[in-house]
């Protein structure tokens, strides 16, 4: 299924849902001052969430989650509700089509959005939240979250690869790290030995890690009109990727950069398709145009994966790594490894998200260059 959601006479959203048959016939509008309160409330939660991530008490995991599941409940409450209220009949009936396009088994949606808001939508809680236990902490007992139940990822209206579905071969990938290096030196401590050799490898690949900003140009021209996957590790602090030592990326300076990364001329199809994984602090939080969902919304970029809320460092290295192995390595897609980190790292998983085309996908290493522990992740021989 997809959803689009498009800013209407700036107080209003514009929601439209439908399937690879075309649009659904109930269009209807909501209040967005009442869905970005609400989206509020849920990073709200997330940070919560994030918080209780520093001390891991068990018995505190059970309450953070069922606020996160009232406030999810909630913004699904709003998506639902009509402005004019004349619609809602109407707007029952659609959502009886997409309880039964999902019994039918259409479990995917992608979200396509303007710059109009920025809004939580994977932490939507389709259920009754009152009715999950008051000691529940697993995953299983929170599938209602449509981060779990329908893999979403928020696309940027309008721009729509050509070549979606189809792996992107070896031979033109790129890995382009931009690191903060005091941030980066210090979360390696966190590694096992195991871990620290993984991420040695894929540091290894071309075009490996720059720590300021010339470091940055220098790589992006070694990766122009490849398929490049751009991950930052560090601050985000006022819409700017912060690199240490005074060296800050702002939102129009990252847009000229992946500009120039695309390098694509006009008229002409791009010839790479690139990625970008922010790994800090609130990257998908933004000011309308100025923002990192719109400056990756240019041709030959896929979209990005972002943050919600701050991210605890120890953290953050762990699902970078987890995320470059899925994607870069085994050759999962972009939602087959988001649905695999956030089973795998729930419920912290939810602190990220797919703010790009889910079906980006890189071929994989062949099976005889990996090695793998019993547990541990693979790695390149």
């Amino acid at each position: 299924m997809w959803l689009k959601i498009q800013a209407e006479q700036r107080q209003y959203l514009k929601v439209t849902w439908g399937n690879r048959n075309g649009p659904h016939p109930v269009t209807y509008t909501i209040g967005v001052v009442t869905a970005e309160r609400v989206g509020g409330e849920v990073r709200d939660c997330l940070k919560r969430l994030m918080e209780w991530s520093c001390t891991r008490e068990r018995n505190q995991l059970p309450s953070t989650l069922h606020r996160l599941a009232e406030a999810g409940q909630r913004l699904r409450y709003v998506l639902f509700d009509p402005v004019d209220g004349v619609q809602r009949p109407n707007v029952e009936i659609l959502e009886q089509w997409i309880s039964a396009q999902y019994q039918g088994g259409d479990r995917q949606i992608t979200i396509s959005t303007d710059a109009g808001c920025h809004i939580p939508w994977a932490l939507v809680f389709d259920g009754d939240s009152q009715a999950v236990s008051e000691d529940a902490s697993s995953l299983k007992e929170y599938t209602e979250f449509w981060a779990i139940k329908y893999s979403p990822s928020v696309v940027f209206t309008g721009l729509l690869p050509d070549v979606l579905g189809r792996p992107r071969g070896r031979e033109s990938l790129r890995l382009l790290w931009a690191l903060n290096r005091l941030e980066f030196d210090c979360a390696q401590q966190d590694l096992d030995p195991i871990e620290k050799q993984v991420l040695a490898d894929l540091l290894q690949l071309p075009v490996g890690p720059a720590y300021n900003v010339e470091g940055c140009e220098q790589l992006i021209d070694q990766a122009r009109q490849k398929d490049t996957v751009l991950h930052f590790f560090g601050h985000c602090q006022n819409t700017a990727l912060d690199l240490g030592d005074d060296e800050r990326i702002d939102v129009l300076r990252f847009k000229m950069m992946l500009n120039k990364l695309t390098d694509r001329k006009f008229g002409r199809p791009a010839s790479g398709y690139s990625l970008v994984f922010l790994n800090a602090c609130e990257t998908a939080i933004g000011d309308l145009d100025y923002g990192f969902l719109t400056a990756t919304a240019q041709p030959g970029l896929c979209g990005f994966v972002g943050t919600e809320v701050q991210i605890p460092r120890d953290f953050a290295i762990r699902f970078g790594l987890d995320f470059l192995q899925s994607l870069v390595l085994k050759g999962l897609s972009l939602r087959e490894t988001m649905d695999h980190l956030r089973d795998k790292h729930w419920p912290l998983g939810l602190l990220y998200g797919n703010y790009a085309y889910p079906d980006y996908k890189i071929e994989p290493v062949q099976a005889d260059e990996l090695y793998s522990s019993e547990n541990g992740p693979a790695a390149i021989k």
